[in-house]
C-alpha cells in the first residue's frame, strides 16, 4: 500500500535518515542539525528531507508517532513512503532502534554543551568581535609595558576602563583574566564534545549507548 505525503493534513517539514540499501526509514525528526550530525554516526545511511508541500496522511503518521519508523520505505523518485509491515529484516529493526537511541543521547549532549558554554556566550554576535578586539588590545597593552601615554591606540580598552572605573593597567589585567577563564571553559567543553561524540559514533549496541548515557550523567569537569 502506498501512502503519499498528501497536502490534506498540515505538519511541519521533517528530516529523516534511511538505510541506504533497503530505503527503510530509521528515524524522523524536525531537527535538521540533529539529523545532520546523527547521519554521520549511522553506517550505510542517507539523510532525507520532506518538503513543506508534502504532508503525512493520518494513517501513515500513526506509525511514525509510535516510533515504527522501519515500517516505512522511502521512494526517492516519487518522494513518498510505502507502508510495508511484513518481512522487515531484523537487522533493520535493530538499526532503527540503535539510531533512535543515539539520537536521544546526542540531544542530551547538545543540551549539556549549551549549558556549559552559556557562561561565556555573548548577548549579540557582534559582541564576539568586540570581545576579541578588546582581548587583543589588552594583551598588546601588557606586552608593551602598559604604556598609558599611548592610550589612544587602545579605544576598546579605554572604554572598558572608563566604564568600570579602573586604571588602564587594571582593566587590561581583568580583561586578560576573564579571557583566560573563558578559553579554559571552552577547552573543557570541547574535550567533553569530542569524547562523547566519538564514543557515541562507535557504539554498536543499545547497551553501549546506555553506558555512554550514564557516563554523561556522571561527567563533572574540574572547575566548572
Amino acid at each position: 500500500m502506498r501512502f503519499p505525503l498528501i497536502r490534506k493534513y498540515s505538519t511541519p517539514v521533517h528530516f529523516g535518515i534511511i538505510d541506504s540499501e533497503s530505503g527503510r526509514l530509521l528515524i524522523l525528526s524536525r531537527d535538521f542539525f540533529l539529523i545532520q550530525r546523527l547521519q554521520e554516526m549511522v553506517q550505510n545511511s542517507t539523510a532525507i528531507d520532506i518538503q513543506p508541500k508534502n504532508r503525512f496522511d493520518l494513517y501513515t503518521y500513526d506509525f511514525l508517532r509510535f516510533g515504527l519508523f522501519h515500517y516505512m520505505k522511502w521512494d526517492s523518485f516519487q518522494q513518498e513512503f510505502t507502508l510495508l509491515t511484513r518481512n522487515i529484516p531484523p537487522e533493520i529493526i535493530s538499526k532503527s532502534k540503535l539510531t533512535v537511541a543515539k539520537a536521544e543521547v546526542l540531544k542530551r549532549i547538545f543540551v549539556l554543551l549549551e549549558e556549559m558554554r552559556s557562561r561565556v556566550k555573548k548577548a549579540y554576535f557582534y559582541q564576539d568581535c568586540v570581545y576579541t578586539r578588546k582581548g587583543f588590545e589588552a594583551q598588546r597593552f601588557k606586552d608593551r609595558g602598559y604604556p598609558e601615554h599611548e592610550v589612544l591606540e587602545y579605544p576598546y580598552l579605554l572604554e572598558y576602563a572608563d566604564q568600570a572605573k579602573l586604571s588602564l593597567r587594571e582593566a587590561a589585567d581583568l580583561i586578560l583574566f576573564k579571557s583566560s577563564v573563558a578559553n579554559e571553559t571552552l577547552a573543557k567543553t570541547e574535550t567533553f564534545r569530542i569524547r562523547f561524540l566519538n564514543e557515541l559514533c562507535q557504539a554498536q549496541t543499545i547497551e553501549q549507548i546506555r553506558n555512554i548515557s550514564e557516563e554523561i550523567k556522571l561527567y563533572r569537569p574540574k572547575s566548572m
